[in-house]
C-alpha cells in the first residue's frame, strides 16, 4: 500500500504543472481520458434531464463567487463547519450533486485514481452542459484544487440574490474582478432554466411598469399571491432548454423573471447594460463568444493551487462516503478490471464499491453512442494490479474476459471481440435499470434490458418513473455462447481491419469463427477498392467506394426486437423535445436540428449509394502534393477537383462526367432555405432573411464520406465564380450517419475556431456575411448514427456528407 501511495505522489508531482498556474492541458499528461468521461456523463444527463444543464451552470457560478473556484459548494455539513448548501441562496435550490459525484466516481476510475479536483469538474461539467445544450464551446483552463472547508455565512454574503437592483449586482461582480460587460454575458446563462415563484412574486404584483401585462397575468395563474411559493415557471419562457439569444430578447420585451433579470434592461437606453442587452439581442453569435470569453474570466476568480487545499476523492465527504473510499490500489485495479470488462464472477465487494462508479454509465443507447469516445480511450489504457493486500479477491482467466492477469508489470491481456464488454441501454430518464439474476448461474449479474441467455428463467423490464437516480451494477453474463456483442468490441485478430464496426445485434458465424457478422461491419479492403497506391486513368481502373456494406447470403442477421425499436422512438421522440429547431450560429449562418425526416435520410443515403458505385462516383482524392483527403468523394453536376481547385464538366483522374443532382434534392435545398427565412423572420423582427441568407439554385454538390478516421481542415469555399461569392450565395450541408465536430472562424486557427456538433439530420447553411468563413471537420465521434438509419440502409460507420453550392 505504501508503495502504491509513493508511486502515485512522486508521478503526479512530476507531471503536474507549475505552481498557481491554470492551463487548458492541465490533464493531458495524468489523465488524458477526464474531460472526454466527463462531456459523456454531461451528455448523458442534460440530454434525458435538460433542466440538470442550468443547474451544472449554476453550481460552478456559486461555487467562484464564494471564496473563488474550489469546490467548497458541494461540501457537506460537518462537525467543524456549516458549509454553503444550506445558504439563503442555495438551500432547496441548487441541483445536480448527483451528477456531479457520478462525474467524479467515473474520472477516478477512468483515471486510475484521484487526480481531477471537484472544482475542475464543475468548471467543465457547466461548459460541457451550455454545448450539450446549444451553446458554443470554449476553453475551460484547469489546475484548481479543492478546499477543505466552506461557509454559509460567506455564501449569503457573496452571492448576487434575484432582488438585487443593478448597482448592487455591479459591485457584487466589480468586486471580484469582472466587469459591467461580464455582467451582462453571464446574466444570458438565464436562457436556461426555472426559478421558484417565492423568488418573483413581488415583481408580478408590485413592479407593473416595467413588466409586460400580459406575461405578467399568463404568471400569476402559476404564482397566486399567496401560496405555490415552489411553483416553477422558465426565466427563458421562448425556450428555456436551449443556449440561445432568447433571455436578451424577453428583456427587450420587458419580459425578465426576476427583478434583477429585468436591471439589465431600462428601455431608455442611457445606460451601458441596456446596449448590451440590444447588441446581444441581435447578435448571437456575439453573445456567445462573450459568454465563453466570461466563463473563463469568472473560473479563474481566486482558485487554489499548487499545495494549497487538496484533491477531493468525494466531492462531499461525509463519514459515509469517507468509510466508502477504497483502501487498497491492488483492490481498485481488480474491481476496475471488472467495471470495464464486466467479468461473470464480482466479487461482492466490488458491487458495494462500485454503486457510486457504475452511477450514469447504463443510461441509454442514444447516449451509449456519444460516450464511445471514452470506450476508445480506455481501449488504450493497460489494466493493472499490485499485490500485498491479502483482502484483495485476485483475479485469473476464470469467469473473466480476457485472463487478467493480477500483476501490475504485464498490462491486461484482453481477447479481442470478447462478448464481456460493457454497454448500457436505452431509457428516457437519468438512471440505471434494475438488475436480475440469471437463475441458472447465481453469481452473474445481468441488467434487465440486455436479452438473457437461453438457460436463463426469463427477463424483466425497469419501468422508469422519469426521477434521477443511479444504477447498482453493470456486470452481466459474458459466458454464454449466445451472448450479444457489445458495440464497442474489437475486430477478430485475423480482421483486416482493426476499426471495425460491429452492432449490437451481431453473432459470429458459426460455419466460419472469423467472420465477424453485423450489419454495420465495414467492407473488406478488396469489396471497396480504397487502398491502391496509384492514381487510375480511367474508369475501368476505377475501383468505387461503396458506403453501404455489401450484402453477404452467408451472413446470419438478427433483427432487433419490437422493444428494442419501440423504446429507441421514445428516446427519440423525448430528444426531439429537447434539442433546439433551429440555432442562429452568426450572421448568415443558420442551423437547422434534426431537420431530413426519416424517409430523406434513407432516401438520400441509398440513391448516393447507388450513384457512388458507378461513373464518376466516390474515390479517394489527392492534393497536389500527394497528400490524400481523409474521405471519399463525389461530385454531383460539375466536378470539382482538389488539386487544381477548379470547376469542370469531367473529373481528370478518369474523364468521368459527374452524375446528375437528383431533383428531390435540390427540392430539399430549397425547403431548407425557406425554413431558415421562416425561422429568422420570426424570431429576429427587422432582419432581411433574404439578405441574409439568400436563396440559392444549386448545380453542384460535393458528396464527402468520412470514416470514423475522417476529418477535414479549416478551408474556405471560394472556388465558385466571382459573381456567386460576390452575392453570398450560401453553401447547405445535409449531415447524415456519425456526429460530426465541425469547426468555424473568421480565420484559420483551430485554436480560435468554434465547435459545433453536426447529428445526423441537420442542415447547416453559411451565406451572405458567413459565405467565407472558415470551415472543417475536426473529427468523427463513433456509434452516433441513429440506428434505423443503418439497418435500412446497410451504411458503413461513418458520416455522410452533401454540400451543395452555386457554381
Amino acid at each position: 500500500m505504501a508503495t502504491a501511495q509513493m508511486f502515485f505522489t512522486i508521478f503526479f508531482v512530476v507531471m503536474l504543472p507549475a505552481q498557481g498556474l491554470l492551463t487548458p492541458d492541465f490533464y493531458d499528461a495524468v489523465c488524458p481520458q477526464a474531460l472526454p468521461t466527463i462531456r459523456a456523463v454531461v451528455e448523458a444527463a442534460v440530454s434525458l434531464q435538460p433542466r440538470l444543464g442550468a443547474s451544472l451552470v449554476r453550481l460552478h457560478f456559486h461555487d467562484c463567487f464564494v471564496n473563488g473556484c474550489d469546490g467548497s459548494v458541494l461540501l457537506d455539513d460537518s462537525a467543524t463547519f456549516v458549509g454553503e448548501k444550506t445558504a439563503a441562496p442555495n438551500n432547496n435550490s441548487l441541483r445536480g450533486f448527483e451528477v456531479i459525484d457520478d462525474i467524479k466516481a467515473v474520472v477516478n476510475a477512468a483515471c486510475f485514481g484521484n487526480v481531477v479536483s471537484c472544482a475542475d469538474i464543475l468548471a467543465v461539467a457547466a461548459r460541457d452542459s451550455i454545448v450539450a445544450l446549444g451553446g458554443s464551446s470554449y476553453e475551460v483552463l484547469l489546475g484548481r484544487r479543492d478546499a477543505t472547508t466552506a461557509s454559509m455565512d460567506d455564501a449569503n454574503a457573496d452571492i448576487p440574490t434575484p432582488f438585487f437592483g443593478l448597482p448592487d449586482l455591479l459591485a457584487k461582480f466589480q468586486s471580484h474582478g469582472l466587469a459591467v460587460e461580464d455582467l451582462v454575458a453571464l446574466s444570458g446563462a438565464h436562457t436556461l432554466g426555472y426559478a421558484r415563484c417565492a423568488l418573483f412574486r413581488d415583481r408580478l404584483y408590485n413592479e407593473t411598469s416595467t413588466i409586460d401585462s400580459d406575461f405578467a397575468s399568463a404568471l400569476q395563474a402559476r404564482c397566486p399571491r399567496t401560496g405555490g411559493d415552489d411553483e416553477l415557471s422558465p426565466l427563458d419562457e421562448t425556450s428555456p432548454a436551449v443556449f440561445d439569444a432568447g433571455y436578451y430578447r424577453g428583456l427587450l420585451q420587458n419580459k425578465g423573471l426576476l427583478h434583477s433579470d429585468q436591471q439589465l434592461f431600462g428601455g431608455d437606453g442611457s445606460g451601458d447594460t441596456d446596449a448590451l442587452v440590444q447588441h446581444y439581442s441581435e447578435n448571437p453569435g456575439e453573445f456567445m463568444a462573450d459568454f465563453g470569453a466570461a466563463m473563463i474570466k469568472m473560473g479563474s476568480i481566486s482558485p487554489l493551487t499548487g499545495s494549497d487545499g487538496e484533491i477531493r476523492e468525494n466531492c462531499r465527504p461525509s463519514e459515509e462516503a469517507t468509510h466508502q473510499a477504497l483502501d487498497s490500489e491492488s483492490q481498485r485495479a481488480n474491481c476496475l478490471h471488472l467495471y470495464f470488462e464486466a467479468g461473470v464472477r464480482t466479487p461482492i465487494p466490488c458491487l458495494s464499491i462500485y454503486v457510486p462508479m457504475l452511477r450514469s454509465w447504463l443510461i441509454t443507447s442514444s447516449v451509449a453512442s456519444r460516450s464511445s469516445r471514452f470506450s476508445a480511450l480506455r481501449r488504450r489504457v493497460p489494466f493493472f494490479s499490485s499485490s500485498g493486500d491479502n483482502k484483495t479477491t485476485k483475479m485469473s482467466g476464470q469467469g473473466t474476459p480476457g485472463g487478467f492477469s493480477g500483476n501490475r508489470a504485464s498490462p491486461h491481456p484482453r481477447k479481442p471481440a470478447s462478448a464481456g464488454k460493457s454497454m448500457y441501454q436505452g431509457h428516457a430518464e437519468y438512471k440505471s435499470p434494475d438488475v436480475f439474476r440469471n437463475a441458472k448461474y447465481p453469481n452473474t449479474v445481468m441488467p434487465q434490458h440486455r436479452r438473457a441467455s437461453p438457460e436463463s428463467s426469463g427477463e424483466s423490464m425497469y419501468q422508469g418513473d422519469g426521477m434521477y437516480r443511479s444504477p447498482n451494477v453493470l456486470f452481466h453474463s459474458a459466458k454464454s455462447p449466445n451472448t450479444v456483442i457489445p458495440q464497442h468490441s474489437r475486430a477478430s485478430p485475423e480482421s483486416d481491419d482493426k476499426s471495425t464496426y460491429e452492432s449490437p445485434n451481431v453473432f459470429r458465424n458459426a460455419k466460419s469463427s472469423h467472420t465477424v457478422i453485423g450489419q454495420c461491419s465495414r467492407a473488406s479492403p478488396e469489396s471497396i477498392g480504397s487502398n491502391t497506391s496509384r492514381s487510375p486513368r480511367n474508369d475501368a481502373e476505377v475501383q468505387h467506394f461503396d458506403i453501404c456494406k455489401a450484402k453477404d447470403a452467408g451472413l446470419v442477421m438478427l433483427k432487433r426486437s419490437l422493444q428494442a425499436i419501440n423504446r429507441e422512438k421514445r428516446i427519440e421522440a423525448e430528444r426531439a423535445k429537447i434539442v433546439p429547431r433551429h440555432i442562429h450560429l452568426r450572421p448568415g449562418m443558420i442551423l437547422l436540428k434534426n431537420y431530413l425526416g426519416h424517409d430523406d435520410q434513407v432516401k438520400i443515403v441509398k440513391k448516393c449509394r447507388d450513384l457512388g458505385v458507378g461513373l464518376g462516383g466516390f474515390y479517394r482524392p489527392g492534393y497536389q502534393d500527394g497528400a490524400k483527403l481523409h474521405l471519399r468523394m463525389m461530385c454531383l453536376g460539375m466536378n470539382w477537383d482538389p488539386q487544381s481547385r477548379s470547376y469542370d464538366s469531367k473529373r481528370p483522374i478518369d474523364g468521368a462526367e459527374p452524375p446528375k443532382i437528383p431533383e428531390d434534392f435540390i427540392e430539399m435545398v430549397d425547403r431548407a432555405i425557406q425554413s431558415s427565412h421562416d425561422f429568422l423572420n420570426t424570431q429576429y423582427h427587422g432582419v432581411n432573411a433574404a439578405s441574409e441568407v439568400p436563396k440559392v439554385s444549386p448545380d453542384l454538390c460535393i458528396v464527402n464520406f468520412y470514416d470514423n478516421n475522417g476529418r477535414l481542415g479549416l478551408h474556405q469555399d471560394r472556388d465558385e465564380c466571382e459573381e456567386s461569392l460576390r452575392r453570398g450565395l450560401p453553401v447547405v450541408s445535409f449531415s447524415l450517419g456519425d456526429t460530426a465536430k465541425f469547426l468555424y472562424g473568421d480565420q484559420r486557427d483551430i485554436n480560435k475556431a468554434q465547435e459545433v456538433e453536426l447529428e445526423s439530420g441537420d442542415v447547416l447553411i453559411f451565406g451572405g456575411k458567413s459565405r467565407h468563413i472558415f470551415h472543417g471537420v475536426s473529427s468523427i465521434i463513433p456509434i452516433t448514427a441513429p440506428k434505423w438509419l443503418i439497418e435500412e440502409t446497410d451504411m458503413l460507420p461513418g458520416r455522410l456528407n452533401l454540400t451543395f453550392r452555386k457554381y
